[in-house]
Order: structure tokens, then C-alpha cells, then sequence
């Protein structure tokens, strides 16, 4: 049923923009245009954790 509106060519188009929103939005976070204090549920508490968990979501999404 999925088939008969998505098809795979759509969905791999989608994914594809997704993960560069996704890359992007990181990028954004990494340079400091987005505050590190209103990303990660407000958990980090220093730049140090900030590019420790940047890194891991980054290379996570590379995947």
C-alpha cells in the first residue's frame, strides 16, 4: 500500500534532504549561530560536552 504513493526513488530524495537538514543544523550548532544551552534537552553544561556530543551525532547521521 506504502508503495502506491512513495516511491523508492521519493523516499532515498527524502532521506538524502533529511540528513543535510540535519548535517546543516549541526554545522549551525558547532559555530556557535545556534546556542549550545538550547539544544540536547538543555543537558550540556560546557563547550567541551557541547563538541562532544556534536561529534557523536554527526558522525552517527554519516552513517
Amino acid at each position: 500500500m506504502v508503495r502506491k504513493w512513495l516511491s523508492p526513488s521519493a523516499a532515498a530524495k527524502g532521506f538524502v534532504v533529511m540528513n543535510c537538514v540535519s548535517l546543516t543544523y549541526h554545522a549551525l550548532i558547532l559555530t556557535g549561530k545556534v546556542d549550545y544551552r538550547y539544544v540536547w534537552g538543555g543537558q550540556l553544561k560546557s563547550k567541551e560536552e557541547m563538541y562532544i556530543f556534536e561529534a557523536l551525532s554527526v558522525s552517527l547521521n554519516l552513517l
